[in-house]
């Protein structure tokens, strides 16, 4: 039995679209991983510094070198992980100087 249910938001399927067929594999193995153990040590999990969504802290996840999760657990539900967006970790740096 998984300890945790993953949920999805419509952006995260948007970006997920984004990545080769490959990298959508990839994803998918480690989401398989997180569902009984997000703090698995090769996904080097990090609270993001600074960064909240409705109120509630971001987690960030690796898929491998290049490819990120970000996702938060649900406050009602704390066996929920809600995953926010997936990318390439080059465009995430990207995204954030765009902003500034």
């Amino acid at each position: 039995m998984k300890r945790y249910e993953i949920e999805y938001t419509g952006g995260f399927k948007k970006e997920l679209r984004k990545l080769s067929a490959q990298e959508q594999l990839l994803v998918l193995k480690t989401i398989d991983i997180m569902e009984n153990n997000p703090y698995y040590q090769s996904l080097r999990t990090k609270k993001m510094k600074g960064r909240r969504m409705h109120q509630k802290d971001l987690y960030e996840s690796r898929v491998n070198n290049d490819i990120r999760l970000i996702w938060y657990f649900d406050e009602e539900e704390n066996r929920i992980i809600l995953m926010v967006n997936v990318g390439h970790h080059d465009v995430e740096k990207q995204r954030k100087v765009q902003r500034h």
